[in-house]
């Protein structure tokens, strides 16, 4: 087989991912300590990779300082109590139709807490432990309505852990704001395992554990449920070379599926991540190599950096061929986004998955500041290899309505009614509420992979040109002296939203 997915592969893999690890299918994150960001700040991106019947969609959801009360997330699992006041938040969704979307979707908060998450299944948990039927969506929800920090985050999310389990086999949490960031590992159950990146490290994670040993004794970089390692020399997943001795602990070794430990897929991903984002190569060649959870990147890296990483096909020679009208470049076979998955039969013959890939539809950048107001939201619907990202200060409480969709203001709906859609849109719904971006960002996404060197190659000046045009902006705005209101930032948000929408009117009008 090659190292692109043959269709039938990719029907199963779906269907597998559906029943067994929820239909977030992948996903990817960069995230650099604020001592390795070139902004002095912590730094956060994030692909969503999803696939099947959706859209994508952005929110500004309203702080609640009234009443509290119990929520409801997808059918089966835990009612989680709120905590009044909540926070208000900025929600990009996936909307599809119902059962909804249990495992996907990113926020960033009014505190500038981040929360993103990757999916790790498959974990060897089989007897989980799960209390109301446990929680899921519900936790990145609840985290984003609650936390004051990262590390506020990580105690929210493990609270939930301990008190109603995880839902799903296995999934990876990054909990950020401007000083740290935390990667939040769960196992089906109650069982997590938590790390911070250092200050000065580049972290990246495709779709696996990547938490490694567990220094318990120093909770201020590392932090874990209760028993865990006792829990995995319990169920036989690790023995410790001198008994009563955990030094050599591996919480992913311990606790990853066997046929998900060093799956091609993800340890390239992981090691192509690496060296894009931090310059830093890792030579999987050797025997048991794997790459770290996090390294002291070559420079510091900034927005441009993290793009170019999420960006990233993980090109490897066999995948091209070579055209002297191209300058001797080489041009893809097929489209780079073709491809990919996360099945074990798939990884033991080398099928290979991209960080830009055709499931890919988000990728967001978050650029954190200390008022939260100033953090911006850099985003686009779809691969960022040909989308242009769009930016949203936080502090403008509000979304511009070419990326909210059409239909009610979020600002004016309550909560509940915004969570019972999530999980109970029909099709008529998801339909109804495309916004115009993200319509015309898949229009072009999918022309381009009909003949990606050559359609790529006949827009990227076009493409180039409003990305400038659009950073332009945003650094003659960011050098205005003076206080800067909520309206002001919402219209600069609306004026670059609309510039965006525009040019790509005319582009997709012409191709």
């Amino acid at each position: 087989m090659t190292i692109f997915l043959m269709a039938a592969a990719a029907v199963i893999l779906l269907s597998y991912l559906f029943f067994d690890c929820g239909t977030a299918e992948a996903c990817f994150v960069v995230a650099a300590g604020r001592e390795a960001s070139s902004t002095g700040r912590v730094l956060i991106g994030h692909n969503e990779d999803n696939s099947g019947k959706l859209i994508m969609r952005h929110h500004y959801v309203k702080p609640d300082d009234g009443r509290g009360g119990i929520l409801s997330f997808e059918d089966g699992s835990a009612r989680v109590p709120t905590v009044s006041p909540t926070l208000g938040f900025f929600w990009t969704e996936t909307l599809r139709p119902a059962p909804g979307e249990s495992f996907g979707d990113s926020f960033v908060n009014e505190r500038g807490v981040v929360v993103v998450s990757n999916t790790c299944c498959k974990s060897k948990e089989d007897a989980p432990e799960l209390t109301d039927g446990g929680v899921g969506w519900g936790l990145r929800w609840t985290v984003a309505s609650r936390a004051r920090s990262a590390r506020d985050a990580v105690r929210i999310a493990s609270d939930l852990v301990l008190t109603y389990g995880y839902r799903d086999s296995g999934r990876s949490y990054t909990f950020a704001d401007a000083r740290e960031a935390w990667v939040f590992q769960v196992v089906n159950g109650k069982h997590f395992a938590a790390r911070r990146v250092p200050d000065d490290h580049v972290m990246v994670n495709p779709n696996h554990y990547s938490i490694r040993e567990m220094c318990l004794d120093e909770p201020y970089e590392f932090l874990a449920s209760p028993g865990l390692i006792e829990y995995a020399i319990k169920r036989g997943w690790y023995t410790p070379e001198r008994p009563g001795r955990h030094s050599d602990f591996d919480f992913a070794k311990s606790f990853q599926h066997p046929d998900y430990m060093m799956a091609p897929i993800n340890t390239a991903r992981h090691a192509f991540g690496l060296a894009m984002a931090a310059g830093v190569r890792i030579d999987l060649k050797q025997r048991g190599a794997r790459p770290p959870f996090s390294v002291l990147p070559i420079e510091p890296l900034g927005v441009k950096g993290v793009r170019k990483t999420l960006s990233c096909h993980c090109d490897r020679p066999e995948d091209f061929t070579e055209l002297a009208e191209l300058g001797g470049e080489g041009a893809w076979r097929i489209s780079p986004h073709e491809g990919g998955g996360i099945m074990p039969e798939e990884n033991k013959k080398d099928a290979y998955t991209r960080i830009c890939n055709g499931s890919n539809r988000e990728s967001l950048i978050v650029d954190l500041h200390e008022n939260s107001d100033e953090t911006v939201i850099w985003s686009c619907f779809g691969n960022p290899c040909i989308l242009p990202m769009t930016p949203f200060h936080l502090g403008a409480r509000a979304i511009p309505e070419y990326f909210a969709g059409p239909g009610p203001s979020e600002l004016i709906q309550e909560t509940d009614e915004l969570i019972r859609l999530h999980f109970n849109a029909t099709c008529q719904d998801v339909d109804a509420a495309a916004g115009e971006a993200w319509r015309l960002s898949r229009k072009l996404v999918e022309w381009c992979g009909q003949s990606y060197s050559e359609r790529m190659a006949a827009i990227a000046d076009r493409v180039t040109g409003l990305r400038r045009k659009i950073a332009e902006s945003g650094e003659e705005f960011e050098s205005e002296s003076g206080p800067r209101t909520t309206e002001m930032l919402l219209m600069k948000a609306s004026e670059q939203a609309g510039v965006f929408v525009e040019a790509m009117r005319g582009l997709v009008g012409e191709v």
